[in-house]
């Protein structure tokens, strides 16, 4: 009892129509907003995305991400049994994932699927939680008897969606946890200058955006450039923390809170990205996941220039709060820009 190769590869197309959205600014790491100059559309995520999807390394008919769930050899066409492809081994019901659940060892007593050599998904990965959502769904669904493959669709949606779910967007930080003193245009001032000092505060040495990485790891197989990927990550999250340090005028408690949260999340996302290799239904999700991060990070910088203008603040080129300042400006005239365009 086993999967089509053509039913198994709809996985793929539901998982790149999921999440995105129109486009925007990308951030260009590792400081969120001070390199903030390249625009792009959800396409160029949608694109990865789908080439990751159908990233198949060795030639087998079995998409790399699809050989972690069955533990089949990304690197071996014929890893299960020699002279039969792994895709068609999957399709005749030789291979059985290699995690012990209820789905498998029902599978079990109804073939004679074969536990094969291999890497099984790492205990604990979003891929493991998507191989026995989708394996039990499969099983415990219709038995011995094969889907049609819109059932199958159905199947590997529902399984995205609970995945999804479990990964729903939350805020790290409180309300709670702002400190609020002061008021006034001399206490937004200073704010800024201390808003991009915590940015500065934790950089790496990064020479690229996380995205490049990320898309040379799927179309290169250039993995070298994950752990970098991974520190901009962790730089996004300790500049979130940072924030949180500071001591914020009433006027900016909101704005603030939402800044660092998304910074924080844009961090999150893109370790998530960075586990492509190790994890790929993380880092699949982790490519969904990142252009609406994006846009959160962008947008919530972009609600700081309604009260910069308000109290009249301005800040001159080479002061500290310049940068920040002026992405706002930026991000705010793009977004007007964008909105009188759509109507």
């Amino acid at each position: 009892m086993a999967l089509t190769t053509r039913t198994v590869s709809i996985v793929g197309a539901v998982v790149v129509s999921t999440g995105l959205i129109a486009g925007a600014f990308v951030l260009s790491g590792p400081l969120p907003f001070a390199n903030l100059v390249k625009r792009a559309d959800a396409q160029s995520t949608a694109e990865l995305l789908k080439t990751f999807a159908a990233k198949d390394s060795d030639g087998d008919g079995l998409p790399d991400w699809q050989e972690s769930l069955y533990g089949t050899d990304p690197k071996d066409p014929e890893s299960v049994v020699k002279g039969t492809l792994d895709s068609d081994a999957v399709a005749q019901g030789l291979v059985q994932p290699k995690f012990v659940t209820e789905a498998s060892a029902l599978a079990q007593q109804d073939d004679n699927g074969q536990d094969i050599p291999g890497d099984a998904p790492a205990s604990g990965s979003v891929t493991e939680q998507f191989a026995q959502l989708f394996f039990k769904n499969y099983m415990t669904s219709r038995g011995s008897t094969p889907p049609t493959e819109a059932e199958m669709l159905q199947f590997v949606n529902d399984a995205v969606i609970n995945l999804q779910e479990s990964r729903k967007d939350t805020q790290h930080f409180t309300i709670n946890e702002v400190t609020v003193a002061g008021s006034g245009a001399n206490a937004i001032r200073q704010y800024m200058a201390n808003f991009e000092g915590a940015l500065l505060k934790h950089l790496t040495k990064a020479g690229s955006p996380e995205l490049q990485y990320i898309t040379a790891a799927v179309t290169s197989d250039d993995t070298s450039g994950l752990s970098k990927a991974r520190a901009i990550g962790d730089a996004y999250m300790a500049q979130g923390t940072e924030m949180m340090k500071l001591t914020v005028p009433t006027e900016l408690r909101l704005v603030h809170l939402r800044a660092a949260n998304s910074i924080y999340r844009l961090g999150e996302i893109t370790r998530d990205m960075s586990e492509i290799d190790e994890d790929p239904l993380l880092g699949m999700l982790g490519i969904i996941d990142y252009q609406p991060a994006a846009i959160e990070a962008i947008e919530a910088l972009g609600a700081y220039t309604p009260i910069l203008t308000a109290n009249q603040i301005t800040f001159e080129k080479g002061e500290q709060g310049y940068s920040v300042s002026m992405r706002a400006q930026l991000v705010t005239e793009f977004i007007d820009k964008a909105a009188v365009q759509a109507q």
